[in-house]
Parts: structure tokens; sequence; C-alpha cells
């Protein structure tokens, strides 16, 4: 295929096909980039508290099976009573009331200041998708 026959389907088609080796590099480049994203946030489970529940939560989205075995290492035994593993995005605010080093909200994806973050809460009831977008509009309004 010669160059004007190229430039002719891109006109029609609105894009250029992607070839076998086209599609086999964009699938290399996606693999890097989630290799990075790990290499960026290893797995390290960490527990942030309050005085109503307990999070654990490691930076980055990690495999549920992996983060699971972790957060099972840090208990000392079975997750029993948890919730489940989300995936979700956050930010870090420094604390004014002086009793935290710093608080933890929720964040839109790529935002200023957001990282993404695998999480399990200690109370079950949490996994309601109602629960959590409340506690995202109190944020909002608040």
């Amino acid at each position: 295929m010669n160059d004007s026959q190229k430039t002719e389907e891109r006109v029609e088609t609105g894009r250029p096909r992607l070839t076998a080796d086209d599609q086999a590099a964009i699938a290399r480049i996606r693999e890097d980039i989630k290799a990075r994203a790990t290499a960026l946030h290893p797995l390290a489970v960490e527990c942030l508290y309050d005085d109503e529940c307990k999070t654990l939560m490691s930076k980055g989205h990690h495999g549920t099976a992996e983060f699971m075995a972790a957060c099972e290492e840090w208990n000392g035994g079975p997750m029993s009573g948890w919730g489940k593993v989300r995936h979700v995005w956050l930010r870090n605010t420094p604390d004014s009331s002086g009793d935290y080093e710093f608080r933890v909200w929720p964040a839109e994806p790529h935002t200023r200041g957001s990282y993404p973050a695998t999480t399990m809460l200690d109370d079950p009831a949490y996994d309601n998708d109602g629960v959590i977008l409340g506690l995202q509009n109190l944020r909002e309004e608040g």
C-alpha cells in the first residue's frame, strides 16, 4: 500500500487500521505502564483508623488475592468481619485538628494530589455502593 492509499484509508475510516505489529506494540506499552505503576506503588499494607472504623490500604491498584494475602499476614489470620477489597482513588490532606498526621479523602482519578489505592474496611456495611457514594457526597457538600 503506498502513501496515497494510506491517506485515502484514513479519510474513509477516520483513522488508520492497526496492523498486528501495531496491536502488539500497544499491548507491550500497556504492560509497561502496569509494571511502572506497580513499581511506583509496591504493595505495603497500612492501617488507617478513626473512632468509627479501620481501613487497610495500600497505594496502587493491586490484585484482590495479593492484597488479601498481605492483609491476612498483617492481621495474623483470616480477615473475617471485614468488607470487600475495593480499588479507589484517594488524596491526603494535613489534619488541622492535630489529632492525626493527615486525613485521607476520596478523590477523582488523576486529579492533583490523587493516587490509586486498594482498600478494605472493617465493616461489611460499607460494601453497599450507596454508603460509599453517600460518604463522597458528604465530602463534596461539607
